[in-house]
């Protein structure tokens, strides 16, 4: 199998593309019209209008996985918007409104250290590569009066 081209000339751009803009910063295409080009960088979302494209160069297709990863880049783009928008609804749910009761804060913060559980523990994955595991994050983490330690695994020879 051939592989795909990176020019957007040749293959338009599809949500998920990975792209660069002269190489300083990489971000995820989030949209794309004949008017403009949306793209994901790290500190926000850019709209390029389609006179500025040209500037902006595809470094990898939306269905590519990049290498040790597990996703395609737009599942990637996908895992990124669902925690931008759980981290938004979280921070209005502690910002933005009173609570009613004590019990009421109660609960949000126990949702709030449920997902900081869980996006921990999915940090301290541990991938076995060429025989070798590591913890990504050996770090600690305090929650509520709790501290998780992501476990640490020595590297075993190969």
């Amino acid at each position: 199998m051939t592989p795909q081209s990176l020019d957007p000339h040749e293959n338009p751009w599809m949500r998920g593309d990975v792209c660069t803009k002269g190489f300083e910063k990489v971000g995820f295409v989030v949209s794309y019209t004949s008017g403009y080009l949306e793209i994901l960088w790290p500190n926000g979302i850019e709209r390029v209008p389609s006179d500025e494209v040209d500037d902006i160069r595809r470094m990898a297709h939306w269905d590519s996985v990049p290498p040790g990863g597990q996703k395609t880049n737009l599942e990637t783009l996908e895992s990124l918007e669902a925690l931008e928008i759980l981290s938004n609804a979280l921070s209005n749910a502690l910002t933005d409104r009173a609570f009613k009761n004590e019990h009421e804060k109660a609960e949000v913060d126990n949702l709030m250290a449920i997902v900081i559980i869980a996006l921990f523990m999915a940090a301290c994955r541990v991938t076995p590569k060429n025989g070798r595991a590591k913890a990504l994050y050996p770090l600690p983490l305090a929650v509520n009066d709790a501290v998780l330690v992501c476990p640490l695994v020595k590297e075993r020879a190969a």
